[in-house]
C-alpha cells in the first residue's frame, strides 16, 4: 500500500493513494476508489471532556431517523494520546447505515473520522480495508504545519 500525506483544512495525515479528498468548510469529505463506503475527517479543538465531548456531537453529525447504540468499542490510553473507535447502526428512511467512528485526542485537540457505507457490505472485503485506512488516517493525523 502506497502512502501520501494529505495536508488540508488544519489537518495532516497519511492515506492510501486510492483516496480522494476535498475539503469543505467544517470537514474533508473522503472517497476510496472502491467506492463501498465514504468519510468524513474533522478536527476540534478545545475537548476538555474527551470522548465524551464526541459522544454528544455525534447525533448530530450522524443525521439518522434511528442511531442505535455505540457498539465494538475501543479505547487506548496511551502516555501521550488517547484512541479510539465504536459503531453504530443507522437508520435513514428505508436505508441501513453501517457507521464507524475513530478518534485520536492529542492535548485538547481532537481528530475524528465517521465511516459510512451500506449495512450489507459492511463486513466485505472492501470495505473492511477501507475501514483500517481510515483507522490508519485518524492514528497519523496531527495539526498541519504552516
Amino acid at each position: 500500500m502506497q502512502n501520501v500525506t494529505i495536508n488540508m483544512c488544519g489537518i495532516s495525515f497519511s492515506s492510501p493513494v486510492e483516496w480522494m479528498f476535498v475539503p469543505t468548510e467544517s470537514f474533508i469529505l473522503a472517497r476510496p476508489d472502491s467506492q463501498i463506503g465514504l468519510a468524513r475527517i474533522y478536527m476540534a479543538e478545545g475537548i476538555e471532556n474527551g470522548v465524551e465531548d464526541l459522544k454528544n456531537i455525534l447525533p448530530e453529525l450522524l443525521t439518522a431517523d434511528h442511531l442505535s447504540n455505540a457498539y465494538d468499542e475501543k479505547l487506548n490510553d496511551w502516555e501521550d494520546y488517547q484512541f479510539g473507535a465504536m459503531s453504530y447502526e443507522i437508520s435513514r428512511g428505508e436505508k441501513t447505515i453501517f457507521a464507524r467512528v475513530w478518534y485520536r485526542i492529542v492535548n485538547s485537540q481532537l481528530y475524528f473520522a465517521l465511516y459510512g457505507c451500506p449495512w450489507s457490505k459492511r463486513e466485505d472485503e472492501e470495505a473492511l480495508r477501507e475501514q483500517q485506512q481510515c483507522e490508519y488516517m485518524i492514528l497519523t493525523a496531527k495539526e498541519q504545519e504552516n
